[in-house]
């Protein structure tokens, strides 16, 4: 084959010429008026008996064999005569191959060659660049995804661009405008499209320096081939340093550093490399497919030889390889409307000369989801306990997913309303974490609770991780395949978070996001909706409004090692200790949070429908009857607090003053927990300027 650089054949809808080299010492029976015919050749298993049985393929070539060698036999160059090109000796003669893909050339030495005859022979094999065709897309609207496709011969060269569903990769002399509804530069930095340069993605290959890549296709790993060995007269043997990331039917190239060491041809290093010298000077690549074994470090050519078998170094044990097979944008694009039928195009030669549509993008909005988001303490700087619930709507991607499903919760604005740590510390600084990164014990540091109402419990995460992303926190549970969220079904998280600033019941705060099957389907979204708080989130006591003494502000009563014993009703008594400056005045509201808050569901004893609240004044003071009550912390969940109107005949207490208090006739919960504190916040009587301990 002839190096015709920019005129050579080799890209898809791209017209280029053929030659061959025609030494004196070469010929090969190589002859003026001789033809070629092309066939697809996949597997690299076309010989001349393929050759000589296979008809003309019309739809590769787009033309009839009938004018095909009438126009594109071979002739002598007018410069070279060396060099055998097949355009009928007229330049304009080109040849376009419309489908990307290894294509093996069949010759005949004779003009008058039928479609089907034993005249014709393998010649040699061509690598047709560009992506397959017809490649499907579906994503959700606020994700970020990458477009990741198929092909062969791709380059880190090539682009794509996403354009409208009404035009077409050809629009605009191949530059066509961009679909201006997908952003860019994503999550980080999202930007529409500039409509006037256009859209040109780049994109990433798999190779020895790009492995384990990040969602931006950054922070690689380095993988060199360390042997190639013969095993057998159809295999041989990669061994790879560490797991590459290839898959079984990948195409690969091997680079310099694999070489002849001994009973070697540069023939058999060409196959074995898939770099092929041209005729003249230079390369062109016809990659071999790779074969997985069970050893992830180690993947099978299907190319081998019997007899003398061939032996190859790899210099310093770092050899080089190249897949060709499969390329990938950065995970930066992100749909923000729905979309139908977005076109992709893809270019061979960067902005500009978009030559092959590879298939349609569908941008889809998610079905809502109904999201709450609940506080137990409502003063501002305040570590606290939150419960983010929801509940699921019928889907059938619940039930029929058959890998691994996820849920996403975002925490819109850290500076805000920042999530903490299960033991309160700050959450550590991680902005590329994935799959790979999830551990249970990660579960545990983020949700010190999860319940449901479902009779098989909250499902047991296979793993959590979290990333932090500007002013995002965003934290992640995976569940293993047939083991996730089901249909209609209620869910509660329990975290501990501090709001940073006066926090309103309109603006969202939390996003939560139930992701569909994370191999099939890693872009969809089965639903998502947002919560903002419950509550208004306030500036917390100060001065003279009710606080709790620092130390002790709330003390149980009764016990031993400071454990009480609780039997099928509470009987509660603890001491209330008020602050100097800020005394607990009378009908100020005193909220107890019953910990753990999915465990604890109090009710009422009998028929009644409020608890008993007594208070035990400190000597020589008052302290009159007061009300009780039961409250949720989530709207129509489980009643896991105790509220208290203190007495309007009451005497402050501060300083030593200390009333003690005693909550009976409310029947405990079910269920069994360990010992844990308990939660108490105050108020003013119109329910401002909270304090929390």
């Amino acid at each position: 084959l002839v190096n015709l650089a920019a005129d050579q054949l080799g890209v898809v809808n791209v017209a280029g010429h053929l030659a061959v080299q025609r030494t004196a010492s070469d010929t090969l029976g190589l002859t003026q008026g001789s033809l070629l015919k092309f066939l697809p050749d996949a597997n690299s298993d076309v010989d001349s008996a393929a050759c000589a049985s296979a008809g003309f393929d019309t739809e590769l070539v787009g033309r009839a064999f009938s004018g095909f060698r009438t126009s594109n036999f071979g002739e002598p160059d007018a410069v070279d005569a060396t060099k055998m090109v097949f355009n009928g000796g007229v330049s304009t003669n080109t040849i376009t191959l419309g489908r990307a893909g290894i294509v093996a050339v069949c010759y005949c030495r004779l003009s008058d060659c039928a479609e089907s005859t034993t005249d014709w022979a393998f010649a040699l094999r061509l690598t047709v660049r560009g992506p397959l065709r017809n490649q499907q897309w579906t994503v959700s609207t606020g994700v970020p995804f990458r477009l990741e496709f198929l092909g062969q011969g791709l380059r880190t060269t090539d682009t794509l661009r996403i354009i409208p569903p009404t035009k077409t990769c050809d629009t605009d002399n191949l530059n066509p405008l961009s679909e201006i509804s997908v952003r860019v530069g994503c999550p980080l930095n999202c930007q529409e499209v500039d409509i006037t340069t256009g859209m040109a993605l780049a994109l990433k290959l798999l190779d020895y320096q790009s492995v384990g890549c990040d969602y931006a296709n950054a922070n690689c790993r380095t993988v060199y081939v360390r042997r190639v060995t013969v095993r057998s007269a159809t295999a041989t043997e990669l061994e790879f340093d560490s797991p590459p990331g290839l898959q079984d039917g990948d195409t690969i190239t091997l680079g310099p550093a694999v070489q002849c060491q001994s009973q070697c041809t540069a023939e058999q290093l060409a196959a074995i490399t898939g770099v092929y010298h041209f005729g003249d000077a230079g390369t062109h690549d016809v990659p071999n497919k790779v074969v997985a074994t069970p050893d992830r470090n180690r993947f099978i050519l299907p190319i081998g030889w019997s007899g003398t078998v061939p032996k190859f170094s790899v210099a310093a044990l770092q050899g080089e390889w190249y897949r060709t097979s499969k390329a990938s944008t950065a995970e930066e694009l992100k749909g923000s409307e729905q979309k139908r039928l977005a076109k992709i195009c893809w270019s061979y030669a960067g902005n500009g000369h978009y030559v092959e549509q590879v298939g349609t993008l569908d941008v889809n909005l998610p079905e809502p989801l109904a999201v709450k988001l609940s506080l137990t303490a409502t003063a501002k700087d305040t570590i606290a306990p939150l419960v983010i619930s929801f509940t699921t709507g019928v889907h059938d991607e619940y039930a029929d997913s058959a890998n691994p499903m996820m849920l996403k919760v975002v925490f819109l604005d850290a500076t805000k309303l920042e999530p903490l740590y299960a033991d309160e510390d700050a959450l550590h600084s991680v902005t590329s974490a994935d799959h790979s990164d999830a551990s249970q014990n990660m579960c545990g540091k983020l949700f010190p609770e999860l319940w449901s109402d479902d009779a098989l419990g909250f499902p047991v995460p296979s793993g959590c991780y979290h990333n932090s992303l500007m002013s995002t926190q965003e934290l992640y549970i995976l569940f293993d395949a047939r083991n996730g969220l089901r249909s209609s079904k209620k869910y509660q998280m329990v975290m501990k978070a501090v709001a940073k600033v006066a926090l309103d019941t309109q603006e969202g705060m939390v996003q939560v996001t139930s992701m569909d099957d994370t191999v099939l389907r890693p872009y969809q979204v089965v639903e998502r909706n947002q919560a903002a708080v419950s509550q208004v989130v306030q500036l917390p006591a100060s001065g003279s409004a009710p606080q709790f003494m620092d130390v002790h502000g709330v003390e149980v009563l009764g016990g031993f090692n400071e454990v009480v014993e609780m039997g099928e009703r509470l009987d509660l008594r603890f001491q209330l200790s008020g602050d100097t400056a800020g005394p607990i005045v009378k009908q100020t509201v005193l909220r107890l949070f019953f910990f753990p808050l999915t465990a604890w569901d109090l009710s009422y004893l009998g028929a009644s429908s409020a608890c008993t609240a007594t208070c035990t004044p400190w000597e020589s003071t008052e302290c009159g009857s007061m009300s009780c009550a039961i409250e949720p912390v989530v709207d129509a969940g489980q009643n896991n607090i105790v509220k208290i109107v203190l007495p309007t005949d009451m005497d402050d207490i501060t300083g030593n003053v200390k009333h003690v208090v005693r909550i009976t006739d409310l029947v405990m919960p079910s269920g069994g927990f360990f010992p844990n504190r308990f939660g108490a916040q105050l108020a003013t009587a119109d329910g401002v300027l909270p304090d929390y301990t």
